[in-house]
């Protein structure tokens, strides 16, 4: 995830901006955190520091990631997460509401270091009658802004989990494109896995419990991401058999004036999907109670099937969950075109591979048989690289 450059965009954000500096002021180098750690802390921590460095010299030099200083310092929190995270969806469509940012231009999410004030957004949004899902994360990626510092709660993780967030944020420290936010997060959620399946592999071997281990979390993790593609494309079929459904109850200023770079960044703070109709009660009613009726098949349907479609327990409890637009608006914003990332990693054979695929792709697509122009957006050189 990338987070720091949406920290900064108006007074609120300098609010946030400035828990992002105490604590980047806060990390110690890790031999300060090693002398002042409790005795029976150290040894834990050193074997944690080496791991984290076999990984990154890993990312760097085998990989070909940057090496941009990111998890060389330790921050203490007396947390298990970083930031809380805001994402929304209108009731009748997947697709995200939209923050839009300097510098990063339009996101789906916003980010809090204040969980209550995590809360607050989400009120806000389901009183325009939003869905939203708010959700924990561990670890984001400020594009070199700062030094990226491990957190103390990353101790808790194996070898494959650390390996698996550190690569997915170092990946968008080496490539990211702007103005494509689900295509850096398909990309660094798909090659970050692979990325630390091939660390595991090298350190531990193709025949150790950890590659299994590591193996069988991916497979899971793919798993559910196809089933949230399933459910996506029936909810959307649904979503397009009741056109002009939804209204913001009240729309801020910026769903009618769309942002523009002209604007103070206080104006051009949100983007809401157009919604210029009338609100229709009726129909709203109509569209939840089939909604509805189809996730409660599908959790019945997921249920009954999980044993064998799923090698562990992580997401045994995912009916559970709120399914709601806005949690599937994210996962397809993560992984909506997971398959064709792993296509094209299959075929190349490796993470450096792709990346350096890419690269050349975008600054010279005439090399790779490829047509493609700035702002275009990049999964359309998967596509053509996956049909030669």
């Amino acid at each position: 995830m990338i987070l720091a450059v949406v920290l900064f965009s108006s007074c609120y954000y300098v609010e946030q901006g400035s828990v992002l500096f105490r604590n980047r002021l806060a990390a110690q180098s890790r031999s300060a955190a090693l002398k002042s750690a409790d005795e029976s802390r150290q040894e834990e921590l050193e074997r944690f520091f080496t791991g984290v460095e076999r990984i990154r010299d890993f990312g760097v030099e085998r990989l070909g990631l940057n090496d941009n200083g990111n998890y060389r310092k330790y921050l203490e929190l007396d947390r298990d997460y970083l930031v809380a995270v805001v994402n929304a969806a209108a009731p009748d469509s997947l697709d995200p509401f939209l923050w839009r940012y300097p510098f990063l231009g339009p996101a789906p999410y916003r980010g809090y270091y204040n969980p209550e004030d995590a809360a607050r957004e989400a009120r806000r949004l389901r009183d325009k009658g939003y869905h939203v899902f708010v959700r924990k994360v561990d670890g984001f990626s400020t594009l070199g802004i700062t030094k990226d510092p491990l957190i103390s709660f990353m101790t808790e993780y194996d070898q494959f989990r650390l390996a698996r967030l550190i690569f997915h944020e170092q990946i968008h420290a080496s490539f990211w494109v702007k103005g494509h936010i689900s295509f850096n997060e398909e990309l660094a959620t798909t090659l970050g896995d692979m990325a630390a399946l091939e660390y595991i592999e090298w350190y531990y071997g193709t025949d150790s419990r950890e590659y299994r281990s590591a193996e069988a979390s991916i497979h899971d993790s793919r798993q559910f991401a196809a089933d949230m593609r399933t459910l996506s494309r029936e909810l959307e079929i649904l979503y397009e058999s009741f056109p002009e459904t939804f209204s913001e109850k009240s729309p801020p200023a910026s769903a009618a004036h769309p942002p523009s770079a002209d604007r103070a960044p206080e104006q051009a703070d949100e983007q809401a999907p157009e919604s210029s109709h009338e609100q229709t009660p009726e129909r709203a009613s109509e569209l939840e109670a089939a909604r509805e009726r189809i996730l409660e098949r599908f959790r019945e349907q997921f249920r009954i099937s999980y044993p064998e479609r799923y090698e562990g327990d992580a997401y045994r409890n995912a009916p559970e969950l709120e399914l709601n637009n806005a949690f599937l608006s994210l996962y397809r914003s993560y992984s909506g075109r997971g398959p064709g990332y792993q296509a094209l990693y299959e075929r190349l054979g490796s993470v450096s591979a792709v990346l350096q695929t890419l690269e050349t792709a975008m600054k010279d697509p005439e090399s790779m048989n490829v047509t493609y122009r700035k702002g275009d957006d990049p999964y359309t050189i998967i596509e053509q690289l996956l049909e030669s």
